[in-house]
């Protein structure tokens, strides 16, 4: 986890501004959703071959391979004097993401016991998160100090240097079997016949959907609306990726064991509170509050869904999924993005976060009354 830990240091250090650094080019938040819309759509294309190619070449040359692939892409978005540009940079920046996010998940369910399945999605989220803390803070005042061109670089340089890293990784799923592409749409219809998966998938796909009309503008809002500085922007993301690092491990843990339906309640519900709250908060001490309470309340539907899915795939066909759902997520995300931007640009800052908390009702509808039963999450693969 450490070449995971060094990526996202400052990839997702830099991702929390990427909204900043779109709307300087093309001044409108609808133009930033367009991009981060065409990078949704690379992974919406790509994400099956990823996890697929994980399953038949093996998922530590994926993951070796990724961070080459999307240091590229950061340079090209460091170079980029318009948004064409950068969308084109920002695709190669999520292109390895659709072979070195299934590969991960898949790797996880590969050498973890199916009933720590749970805490283990957990703790990956929880590192995820630690290097979250720091990555905003230090981009942040990169930016302020030297502008957003020498922040990329750095991004660039960081995310190569974590390939190397990724050379000590040990193959989990070796596999000699030729690569059938025309198999994929035959294996995606057969894991969507699974309700396990199914439910997992439509929750994932719905509920990052509604995220995207809004979480794309938080960073602008702060920037814009309250004028924060950029290193204060990237501390107050590092403290809600703290207290979100220090609750993941937890959180996974308890979808173990305890109230499922609880906490899928206190999850969809805790992101609902947020969206409203943030509208309407007048104070930075506010702020941080609201962003401590979605932090806390929110650990739980991830990992529990992902743990579904491991538990109801069979090994080899473990990265083919979450490559399946990768896609379904971007699908989701593909008109929700811009159009969030246009709520933004013609009705006010406030509209696409109110439209998302507004969402998230049916969103909680579907979770609490479709969650399968315990004893059936809780089965192998065609249990």
């Amino acid at each position: 986890m450490a070449s995971t830990f060094a990526t996202n240091l400052m990839g997702q250090g830099f991702v929390w501004f990427l909204p900043n650094y779109l709307i300087g080019l093309g001044k409108e938040a609808m133009i930033m959703g367009i991009v981060l819309t065409v990078g949704s759509f690379v992974v919406a294309i790509l994400s099956p071959f990823g996890g697929y190619a994980g399953d038949v070449y093996g998922r530590r040359r994926m993951l070796v391979l990724s961070p080459v692939v999307a240091s590229l892409g950061w340079f090209v978005l460091a170079i980029s004097g318009d948004w064409v540009t950068a969308a084109i940079g920002f695709s190669l920046v999520q292109a390895p993401g659709t072979v070195a996010a299934p590969a991960m998940s898949a790797c996880i369910g590969d050498v973890v016991a199916d009933e720590k399945l749970g805490r283990a999605y957990g703790i990956l989220g929880s590192v995820l998160n630690v290097a979250a803390v720091a990555g905003p803070v230090l981009v942040g005042a990169l930016i302020d100090a030297y502008g957003f061109q020498v922040a990329l670089l750095a991004v660039a340089v960081v995310t190569l240097l974590s390939a190397a890293l990724r050379l000590l990784l040990r193959e989990a799923v070796p596999s000699e079997a030729p690569l059938r592409w025309r198999s994929i749409p035959k294996r995606m219809g057969a894991s969507l016949r699974s309700p396990v998966i199914r439910y997992s998938v439509a929750l994932q796909t719905a509920y990052f959907a509604v995220l995207s009309i809004s979480y794309p503008l938080v960073p602008i809002v702060m920037e814009k609306v309250y004028h924060y500085d950029f290193f204060l922007v990237g501390l107050i993301r590092s403290f809600g990726n703290l207290v979100f690092a220090a609750v993941s491990a937890i959180g996974g843990r308890m979808t173990e064991t305890g109230n499922r339906r609880a906490m899928m309640a206190v999850n969809v519900a805790g992101r609902a509170a947020f969206f409203v709250l943030f509208a309407f908060y007048s104070s930075l001490p506010a702020l941080l509050a609201i962003i401590a309470l979605d932090s806390i309340a929110t650990p739980f539907l991830t990992p529990m869904t992902d743990s579904f899915i491991a538990r109801d795939t069979k090994k080899e066909e473990r990265g083919t999924v979450f490559g399946f759902l990768r896609t379904w997520i971007a699908l989701g995300q593909t008109p929700a993005t811009p159009a969030g931007g246009y709520l933004f640009d013609y009705l006010g800052y406030r509209a696409p976060f109110l439209v998302s908390a507004s969402l998230m009702i049916p969103v909680a509808a579907y979770a609490l009354r479709a969650l399968p039963p315990k004893e059936r999450t809780d089965r192998g693969p065609g249990g």
